[in-house]
């Protein structure tokens, strides 16, 4: 990591050590440290329980500090734990009505790939289910407790407009009846918008699942090397691991089963869906983070031959000062995918889903309507 600490700030380089305690050179300059830079990076990174892992037994640091993220990391931990027994329990409620669904991201990953669930920050639940299955779904989560908010329940109250919008969106959030700790659900019936192109589907996500239990319940979740397509996706590709949060998820993941992965099957699906480059910018990143983390030969080739470096830049520039939160994050991503989707054919596909997004008047109206109201 010496090189990609060369020239970061004494704040970065402290959470860059929390996020790899056992790769992080022991100089750390605490008295150039400057503490609320370091709280609000570490707020912005979504790191502050591997930040209080690492100070928790350092006398340095100003006991009102370690007061704060003692008392943030403990409750995330209690926040995390009722996420996961939640989760189980909708996963449950989706069998119970005959729906088969996957946990998605937080309590899934903190789970199969941190050494403590409540390492990983996670604030919400995500449940993949099949497209045909969405308004079923929507009826067993209502009965669970979850209703769509007032914006997506009048999209969903026309049956034209319903079609539209599961034709055009890829999640429907759902809020709590009456829950208090429990703050949103996700149902998703794709990986990201259709208009980005990411055409994984249910049949190729659940190919060999792996079973396991969460919290006490049975459960069929996407194999390893689906978990990693996933994880670029999201991470890579829409949020071009503008936090280093990004980067810890792929490094616990490589930690964990990377020597087991089919790194043959991982690359030729990206290559398929067009992001195989997508997957070289983030195993790039994560050997930045974790120095030991080793590859096959073939992928070793292939990271050799990837220039990256300008990404690299960019995401180590956006973790070190943040970035702005735009009005609109789809334009922002799809200049993102215009640099770096594999091919032009790729790039043009993303094009035109966009422009026949524009075409769906029906839907764009009552959507203006509502927020112009």
């Amino acid at each position: 990591m010496d090189d990609f600490l060369k020239n970061v700030s004494p704040e970065l380089r402290l959470l860059l050590r929390a996020a790899n305690p056992t790769d992080a050179p022991p100089d750390v300059n605490w008295s150039a440290l400057d503490w609320p830079r370091v709280e609000s990076l570490a707020n912005w990174h979504q790191i502050q329980p591997l930040l209080f892992r690492t100070i928790r037994n350092e006398p340095q640091v100003p006991a009102n500090f370690l007061q704060t993220m003692r008392s943030g990391a403990t409750a995330r931990a209690v926040g995390s734990m009722l996420l996961l027994k939640e989760s189980g329990h909708l996963v449950q409620q989706l069998q119970a009505a005959g729906i088969a669904s996957f946990l998605m991201k937080g309590a899934l990953w903190a789970t199969l790939y941190y050494d403590d669930i409540g390492l990983r920050e996670f604030g919400d639940i995500d449940l993949f289910v099949d497209q045909p299955d969405m308004a079923r779904s929507v009826i067993a989560m209502e009965k669970a407790g979850y209703v769509a908010d007032r914006y997506r329940a009048y999209l969903l109250d026309d049956p034209a407009r319903r079609e539209m919008y599961f034709a055009t969106d890829y999640q429907l959030p759902l809020v709590p009846i009456a829950s208090q700790s429990i703050k949103s659900v996700e149902l998703q019936w794709r990986v990201a918008y259709p208009r980005f192109s990411f055409a994984l589907d249910w049949a190729e996500l659940m190919d060999r699942p792996d079973e396991l239990s969460l919290g006490g319940v049975a459960m069929r979740v996407p194999r390893s090397e689906n978990q990693l397509l996933l994880m670029i996706i999201h991470h890579v590709g829409i949020e071009e691991l503008d936090k280093l949060k990004y980067g810890v998820d792929l490094m616990m993941l490589l930690r964990k089963v990377g020597t087991r992965l089919d790194w043959d099957y991982v690359f030729s699906k990206a290559e398929e869906k067009g992001f195989r480059r997508m997957v070289t910018m983030g195993l790039q990143v994560v050997q930045k983070l974790d120095a030991e983390i080793t590859f096959p030969k073939s992928v070793q080739i292939m990271l050799a031959a990837s220039d990256n470096g300008r990404f690299i830049t960019n995401a180590l520039s956006h973790w070190e000062h943040t970035r702005p939160k735009p009005r609109t994050k789809s334009w922002q991503i799809v200049r993102h995918q215009l640099k770096y989707r594999d091919r032009w054919l790729d790039r043009g596909n993303m094009l035109r889903a966009h422009l026949d997004y524009f075409t769906k008047i029906g839907l764009l109206y009552h959507k203006a309507r509502w927020y112009l109201q």
